[in-house]
């Protein structure tokens, strides 16, 4: 039923995507002599499941791609836009691309950025003093560029614009890359739409060196790569090594998919709703969530699923209204964590629940407040439900790592971060996993010191502290982690970042053995979740693959 596997650094990528290196494809723009194709894509936020947020150093979002058609392997790649990618041009004579970039900010401006890019070089040099940037192309000499803008903001609907959606304007800029770009600054622009008739959207269509912009990209693709079918995929949510030698994943279009470990599906489920979380039970469970898009407000439009595999089937064992994130205990009791931020309707605080192990009981409480960004926590395979609270419990400050018993008694364990008196005490985006090795049982977290400015660099943490409070060891981070697991039989724990570094260090000292950009085609990527079980280790990544290794083989020889 797949389609096999391919085998690239070590790794095994089951049921591999057609188009490697890409988030959710929104462009394809051919050079003028065709020889080249530019594709662009947007990667995914870590927002799953719904009841969880982590962007903290995630440098990987907006991508252009070159391609020499039918080769499928780019020969450059872009990542430094900040905004999505609307076109691009290429340079009638030499290695320059424009890239042309903007979106609405939800309340006001119209942001844009235009970066002129030699691939050969991997010089770039880019304006952010400008409106985003609809279309735009190099002048057949070459030496300017013909750029179509949005206004600077939606204020102009008080003016004779009219519906600021439907105003462009047409500008001409430099293309000598070799200039600093910076000179292109906010009051030459403003000077070249001042007395401009705004032109609207079928003007710009008459144009006709822009004309239309293509609308499906994907058939271009195709067609340029001889894709009888193309495979693409959300980022791999989850991952789970299985017993029989399978591994499940979870990814937006499906609610659960189970292969072999040879790349062949054995089963696949779909539904209202997609996987976010896999918990390895007695029987495999499902954590599946399904946003309906025009339910009267933000608490109403998610409904929560557990479901249970069993003899090839795919069951519903709790439904519920809600946002929640769920963490497996070593009994096999869930604990799940409701999300508060929009409860102002709900008749009951008691939104938490406890779960047995049997899946028939299930015990109602109220742990404090949640949200997305201070209490997602999952540590599967603890002798404890543990779970993150404020002080006090209604607060999202002073965070406690907490556990609850099956009938609702709270021990508050220890601060996520010591009070030291200023923003850098409060914890944000944190990532847990839970360890036991000869130095006792403990708990690896990841996280972010808050600070509410978004120019202040990323300031990371990573830490091991036992149960009892002693910190044996600790590092600093320049992302949030997307996942954390435990090698126990090497002694190793293995964090993947939002950056794309992925690091293996000693649990017991936390000397790092290895901290590198992961790099499956020579670019970067991301891993977005990790398993591991005594023989091999499985990552899902943010562009839809997912891989198995033998663990030997992947501790003594780490991808790079």
């Amino acid at each position: 039923m797949g389609n096999g596997i391919t085998q690239e650094f070590n790794m095994l990528y089951i049921d591999d995507v057609s188009f490697p290196g890409h988030g959710t494809i929104t462009g394809a723009f051919w050079s003028r002599d065709r020889r080249i194709l530019a594709v662009t894509s947007i990667f995914r936020r870590l927002t799953e499941p719904p009841a969880r947020a982590a962007y903290g150093g995630h440098k990987l979002r907006f991508r252009v791609s070159l391609y020499q058609p039918p080769a499928r392997q780019p020969i450059a790649v872009f990542d430094d836009a900040v905004l999505p990618i609307n076109d691009v041009s290429f340079h009638p004579a030499s290695t320059v691309v424009a890239i042309g970039a903007g979106s609405y900010d939800g309340g006001y401006l119209f942001q844009g950025q235009l970066v002129l890019w030699d691939w050969t070089s991997s010089a770039a040099r880019s304006v952010r003093a400008i409106p985003e940037v609809t279309r735009l192309r190099f002048t057949d000499a070459g030496d300017d560029i013909e750029a179509i803008v949005r206004p600077w903001d939606d204020a102009a609907g008080d003016s004779p614009i009219g519906d600021p959606y439907d105003a462009f304007y047409r500008l001409t800029l430099s293309a000598n890359c070799s200039e600093n770009c910076d000179g292109l600054t906010e009051r030459a622009i403003r000077d070249q739409m001042i007395g401009q008739t705004p032109l609207k959207d079928r003007d710009v269509m008459n144009i006709p060196y822009f004309g239309r912009p293509i609308k499906d990209p994907l058939a271009v693709i195709g067609g340029a790569f001889g894709l009888g079918q193309f495979k693409h995929r959300s980022p791999i949510w989850d991952v789970a090594l299985t017993a029989s030698d399978a591994i499940s994943i979870v990814h937006d279009d499906c609610v659960l998919e189970v292969y072999d470990r040879h790349g062949e599906r054995r089963l696949s489920f779909k539904h209202d709703g997609h996987g976010v979380h896999i918990f390895r039970a007695r029987d495999l469970l499902v954590h599946c969530t399904h946003i309906e898009k025009n339910a009267r407000d933000r608490w109403n439009d998610c409904n929560t699923r557990l479901l249970r595999l069993h003899d090839g089937r795919l069951d519903e064992v709790v439904s519920l209204k809600g946002r929640y994130s769920f963490s497996m205990a070593q009994s096999g009791n869930l604990l799940g964590r409701c999300d508060r931020s929009f409860q102002t309707n709900r008749e009951s605080a008691a939104v938490d629940l406890i779960l047995s192990a049997d899946l028939t009981t299930v015990t109602q409480n109220d742990l404090g407040h949640y949200d997305v960004f201070n209490h997602f926590i999952r540590a599967d395979g603890a002798p404890y439900l543990f779970f993150v609270q404020g002080t006090p419990p209604s607060s999202h400050q002073g965070q406690y790592l907490c556990t609850v018993t099956d009938d609702g008694h709270v021990d508050r364990l220890w601060p996520l971060l010591a009070n030291a008196g200023d923003i850098r005490s409060h914890a944000m985006e944190c990532c847990f996993c839970y360890i036991q090795d000869d130095q006792g049982p403990g708990m690896i977290v990841s996280g972010r010191h808050y600070n509410p400015s978004p120019r202040v660099p990323y300031d990371g943490f990573i830490y091991r502290r036992n149960l009892d409070g002693r910190e044996l060891w600790r590092h600093a981070t320049a992302a949030s982690a997307a996942s954390i697991k435990v090698v126990t039989n090497a002694g190793l724990v293995l964090v993947a970042f939002l950056d794309g570094n992925f690091a293996m260090l000693r649990g017991d000292s936390g000397v790092i053995a290895h901290w590198q950009q992961f790099r499956p085609d020579g670019y970067p990527s991301i891993i977005v979740s990790l398993d591991v079980d005594d023989t091999h280790i499985a990552i899902g990544t943010i562009d839809g693959r997912c891989a198995v290794s033998a663990l030997r083989s992947f501790i003594i020889e780490p991808f790079s």
